[in-house]
């Protein structure tokens, strides 16, 4: 009788958790469904014609262009193919409107949340405190909310997800040896976590770091006695396992290398490996400080400065911190197991992004989405200690916690509204010489048509990469005169727009959007013929550029060429073209032309890209009624 009411406590203590997990995921999370898509997200989805097909999922796995849009997977040097299939679904439900992405995304952390639940279940054992702790400091800290807001992060969202159910499911099993179905389960969700997101390599390393600090009792099969609680001895009965997931991990690096042609994103970014892991000293406490105090976060850390070969006070501090948590690691392991446990997975899932082997930058919050999963278990190992002690206040200061992370992350959700919501405030997050926000910023301006006040911010970053001292890039400096100057065209400042336009092309001739603007400016004075040959220039320059397509095919059609004008409109819709203007024009070219089949074909092709866009589905209905 007594089994019967803890299991129906239990049934009932789970159901409130998840409860709480689902009210609270909606209150704070749920308002990204309004949201648009931001940064990245344009190379990554809108522009990435590899997400509209299923015969795509193959190339996933093999064909490193269909990682990003726009010829960029050469720049975005990434192997995600679990990530690009999670997108191909969306756009299948939902086409390109964001909203269903955006909730796609809050699902998955509202689920990785419960699997944090189920797994500090497994680790305290007893109460429903530490438990809940976890996952209500995993679900509302404000760190998360780049991960969750942001549709690019969804690798990471996937990772943790398929990490975590591995782990859940090594707590599980691990009572028992496993048999070749639990290792045949344990090679495919690692290996999804991995193909999800490269963090996830250290996944097995974790298991071991489990059996350390929170040794089980082993059953062997062979006997129904029980052995010893043991490190060395789980660590033999699972050897078979271990060498799966050993052989598991290395295929699927050797598969990542062949695909990306590399091992690493590239080269130090400090310039060697001794500055580079200096630098990365300091970052390693900056996310120890985002962890504890995330007062000060920003979405870009390109600002942060590299360090010397020779390490000066700072790095010489953080390196001292680093160095006593982990000697506290052996030193407390037997007082304090689950709080040791729970920072060795910070520091393990820390290590692939660490840059022993370089990547792409030294800091970024998303990164911090796995190691969270560790931190959230040591702020519950801390309320399970002060839970023995004094129910209440543990109770209290959960609930003040909670309170505070989730405020602040409400908060500091809003900015990932849309482009420029995120890069006003990363402007003010970030330090004057961080120029990326600022051009990002200025983009972000020009994209609203919001002119007039793109242009002192193009003026500041001119002035900087015009001085004498600047080390930006020609084809950067060529981008920000390009921009100012288009946007003085835009607010009647002709002759100084086209003088700051052809700056830009003197600067760097390769750099493509100059001669877009010059194409414009050309068609909106009359002069089609010379729009023409500036687009056909632009072309030459980069075959993929969709706008100078598009611009091309609309000067083609003010010429009345209009079979050309169609070839067009249709290259730039293959390139994937980021507005339905593209699909708009050509439809009602053929419709000009009485071709109302072709023009239905084409406003179906748009519908199931904006499903929801009203223009669209009314002018569908004309054609297919013509």
């Amino acid at each position: 009788m007594f089994s019967i009411f803890n299991k129906d406590r239990r049934s009932i203590i789970n159901f409130a958790t998840v409860l709480i997990l689902l009210i609270v995921c909606v209150i704070i999370w749920g308002k990204t469904r309004s949201y648009e898509f931001v940064w990245d997200d344009s190379y990554f989805i809108v522009s990435n014609t590899a997400l509209r097909s299923w015969k795509m999922i193959p190339n996933y796995f093999t064909d490193m262009s269909t990682m990003a849009g726009n010829g960029l997977s050469k720049v975005f040097v990434v192997y995600r193919p679990i990530r690009n299939i999670s997108y191909l679904l969306d756009f299948k439900i939902a086409g390109l409107q964001p909203g269903w992405w955006h909730i796609h995304n809050v699902l998955l952390h509202l689920f990785n949340s419960i699997l944090v639940y189920l797994v500090a279940k497994r680790i305290f054992k007893k109460g429903w405190l530490p438990p809940l702790t976890a996952a209500l400091i995993f679900l509302v800290h404000p760190v998360q909310t780049e991960t969750v807001a942001w549709i690019k992060c969804r690798d990471d969202l996937l990772a943790a997800a398929f990490s975590l159910l591995f782990i859940l499911y090594w707590l599980i099993r691990r009572k028992q040896q496993f048999n070749k179905w639990d290792n045949v389960i344990f090679c495919l969700l690692y290996m999804s976590a991995c193909m999800s997101k490269v963090q996830a390599i250290v996944i097995p390393s974790m298991t071991i770091a489990i059996d350390f600090f929170t040794p089980t009792q082993y059953h062997n099969h062979d006997s129904e006695n029980v052995n010893k609680p043991d490190f060395i001895k789980s660590i033999l009965l699972q050897w078979k396992t271990i060498t799966c997931l050993a052989i598991t991990g290395f295929g699927y690096l050797i598969i990542r290398s062949s695909v990306i042609g590399k091992i690493s994103q590239t080269d130090y970014l400090a310039g060697n490996f001794v500055s580079t892991m200096l630098t990365m000293t300091r970052a390693g406490i900056n996310y120890l400080v985002l962890f504890i105090f995330p007062m000060h976060q920003t979405a870009d850390y390109c600002g942060m400065s590299p360090s010397k070969s020779i390490p000066g006070i700072t790095e010489i501090a953080c390196s001292t911190c680093l160095i006593l948590i982990i000697a506290a690691l052996f030193i407390l392991r037997r007082r304090f197991p689950r709080a040791c446990l729970a920072t060795t997975w910070i520091i393990l899932a820390l290590l692939p992004i660490s840059n022993i082997i370089p990547t792409m930058q030294y800091m970024a919050e998303r990164f911090l989405y796995l190691p969270m999963v560790g931190f959230s278990l040591f702020a519950a190992s801390v309320i399970n200690y002060i839970q023995k002690r004094h129910p209440t206040v543990a109770l209290c200061i959960l609930l003040l916690v909670t309170v505070t992370y989730s405020i602040t992350t409400s908060s500091r959700v809003a900015i990932w509204e849309n482009n420029l919501t995120l890069f006003t405030q990363t402007v003010n997050d970030t330090p004057e010489e961080a120029m990326r926000p600022r051009a990002n910023k200025l983009l972000a301006l020009i994209d609203k048509g919001k002119y007039q006040e793109a242009i002192p911010v193009a003026e500041k970053l001119c002035r900087y990469s015009f001085s004498e001292n600047s080390k930006v890039s020609a084809k950067t400096s060529a981008q920000y005169a390009a921009s100012l100057g288009f946007s003085k065209l835009m607010i009647g400042e002709k002759a100084e727009g086209l003088k700051w336009i052809e700056k830009s092309v003197a600067v760097d001739p390769t750099y493509v959007q100059p001669y877009i603007y010059l194409g414009v400016i050309a068609g909106m004075d009359g002069k089609h013929e010379k729009a023409m040959e500036i687009f056909i220039q632009a072309i030459e320059i980069d075959p993929l550029k969709t706008e100078a397509h598009f611009n091309l095919a609309v000067a083609r059609e003010k010429q009345g060429l209009l079979d050309t004008a169609e070839s067009s409109y249709r290259k730039s819709i293959e390139l994937g073209h980021k507005s339905q203007e593209a699909h708009k024009t050509l439809a009602a070219l053929l419709w000009s032309r009485k071709r109302y089949k072709d023009a239905a074909d084409v406003y179906a092709d748009a519908l199931e890209i904006w499903p929801n866009d009203d223009e669209l589905n009314y002018w569908f209905k004309r054609a297919i009624n013509e």
